[in-house]
């Protein structure tokens, strides 16, 4: 099974939202968005502890006037069959009153709970799992706790990669149910927890020889996966063995096969702290026929960069379901752009926005990833894109609109130079994500044809700037700042008579460079009886401020 789509009403800071999944989703948004909610609610209703699933009054929606719960909690998780006719093993036998029968299209499965509000004391809550195409249902609670071992939850909150997260200890290796744990496994997993410990808190008195101790323990659950063992062992050492790249040999079933050996430390650190953050969520193991969800919070929270490459490596050899959060431009850049969900709360309401499926030729999807995600990765955090045309712009705008008193990082106003990759494919992104925009273009017939594409995605002429000049150092050099470049260009007086503008602004670009130019124009705008920043640009940053400001309520 897989989660195809989430519904949730009056839950914490969500009043009403709808989202959807793909076997991999990233969901980014700001941080009172609601991504933890979410979170929350996910696990709250999957968690593998039926004594935490528990309704206090705290987590229901309440109206800002009253202070009173909007209404009930309703929670809904839409799972599907990955291809038709996955559901047609034993596993699924239990489910099969509930299920039409195996034809050309995937199957669902909707797993739904409401919970109403009870005063001081924790809300009722009522599950249930229907059908949508033959209307069946049930509220059996031991086919609702199947299905909740089947589909579990594995939530690796942030820093728990690093040993800074909340740590599911159950007394004497008992899981949630009861079932006990082999002492063997038990001691296997000590090991691992006490290399990760020993080598993130710098006490280890040999660093190597500990990494490989828990490397081994690692290797050797998974051999205890392929002989006798309790079925709810079998099912974390299958999840080790995915993390590793070990899968087991069909023909021998004793045999291990290793996909890939890793070659340095810092590989197999990124291993055994993803197999620590396992054994921590899933202290107990899992069923065998468990198809869990992988919930991996900010994973580069406390990790340097190359471990948490390392770790994102190994968690791509998962062959399941995956839900990752992050603030990590680099991490993001990194993710299928049709995986992405960018969320945006207002009033109450949830709204996700994602590049649908052929929105972007191979071609744009190309240039887009390469010019842009790639040289800038934090772009898709910013809620306005000011799209310029060369990196003149991209030095001068944020410095003047500095000068201003404003600062483009915390308006979350992000410069974005097209001119490599195209108009179109930043233009087709940001709609889909829901990132306000603004366009300067010069006055050239390059800019006027920029100004005319960006027609079909206008809503207002706020949106686009046009300077009615070949570019922005002839601008400013019509607007008073003529001197910066003849002193750049080191020309003779004589020689600065005889040339147009155009020439010696070349020269002064052939003498220094544009961001050199550009931080010299910011210098004499800064100095006191300068003639000031020209107010078409004033005027311009200081719609793209207001742009930024209002992005979650044009995004509603």
């Amino acid at each position: 099974m897989y989660l195809r789509a989430l519904r949730i009403e009056n839950f914490r800071a969500i009043r009403k939202s709808a989202l959807s999944f793909d076997d991999g989703t990233a969901l980014i948004g700001e941080n009172d968005c609601g991504i933890t909610s979410v979170l929350d609610a996910l696990e709250l209703v999957l968690g593998f502890d039926e004594k935490s699933r528990r309704y206090p009054p705290w987590l229901f929606h309440r109206d800002l006037e009253t202070g009173r719960p909007r209404g009930p909690i309703g929670i809904q998780l839409r799972f599907a069959e990955r291809h038709a006719g996955e559901w047609s093993g034993a596993e699924y036998e239990p489910f099969e009153a509930l299920l039409p029968a195996a034809g050309k299209r995937p199957r669902e499965l909707w797993y739904e709970a409401r919970v109403s509000p009870a005063g001081a004391r924790d809300g009722e809550a009522e599950y249930r799992l229907r059908s949508p195409r033959i209307k069946a249902r049930s509220s059996d609670p031991d086919l609702i706790g199947r299905f909740r071992r089947m589909n579990p939850v594995i939530r690796v909150p942030a820093g728990m990669l690093s040993g800074h997260g909340p740590a599911r200890n159950w007394p004497d290796g008992r899981e949630a149910d009861g079932l006990k744990v082999s002492k063997e496994m038990r001691d296997l997993m000590a090991r691992i927890n006490r290399a990760v410990n020993t080598r993130l808190s710098g006490r280890s008195l040999d660093l190597k020889s500990d990494l490989e101790d828990g490397y081994l323990a690692a290797f050797r659950l998974i051999e205890m996966g392929t002989i006798k063992m309790g079925k709810w062992e079998a099912g974390l050492t299958r999840s080790i063995s995915e993390i590793i790249g070990w899968r087991p040999d069909r023909k021998r079933s004793r045999n291990t096969t290793l996909l890939r050996d890793p070659d340095s430390d810092s590989e197999r650190l990124g291993i055994l702290l993803l197999i620590g953050a396992l054994i921590r969520a899933r202290p107990g193991g899992m069923a065998p026929d468990a198809d869990p969800l992988w919930i991996i919070e900010e994973p580069e929270a406390h990790l340097h960069p190359i471990t948490l490459t390392s770790v994102a490596m190994f968690v791509s050899l998962i062959q399941r379901q995956k839900i990752l959060t992050t603030y990590s431009g680099d991490l993001l850049s990194a993710v299928p752009l049709s995986q992405l969900r960018r969320l945006v709360r207002h009033d109450g309401e949830l709204h996700e926005r994602r590049v649908r499926k052929n929105v972007l030729s191979r071609s744009e999807l190309r240039r887009f990833h390469y010019h842009l995600r790639s040289r800038f990765p934090g772009v898709s955090f910013s809620r306005l894109w000011l799209l310029v045309e060369g990196e003149s712009e991209f030095w001068i705008l944020p410095q003047l609109a500095s000068l201003m008193g404003y600062e483009f990082a915390l308006e979350g106003i992000s410069c974005v130079e097209f001119a490599q990759c195209g108009l179109m494919p930043p233009l087709k992104v940001a709609r889909e994500l829901g990132i306000q925009w603004h366009l300067l273009a010069d006055g050239d017939d390059a800019g006027k044809a920029y100004i005319k594409a960006a027609g079909d995605f206008l809503d207002e002429d706020s949106r686009v700037t046009l300077l009615r000049h070949k570019d922005i150092e002839r601008f400013f050099w019509d607007h008073g700042y003529s001197g910066v470049y003849e002193r750049a260009s080191k020309l003779s007086p004589q020689k600065l008579q005889k040339l147009t503008p155009g020439r010696i602004i070349q020269a002064a670009v052939r003498k220094t460079s544009k961001p050199y130019l550009a931080l010299s124009i910011i210098e004499a705008i800064a100095t006191d009886g300068s003639p000031g920043i020209p107010p078409r640009l004033e005027k311009m940053i200081e719609s793209c401020v207001q742009l930024a400001r209002e992005a979650p309520e044009r995004l509603a």
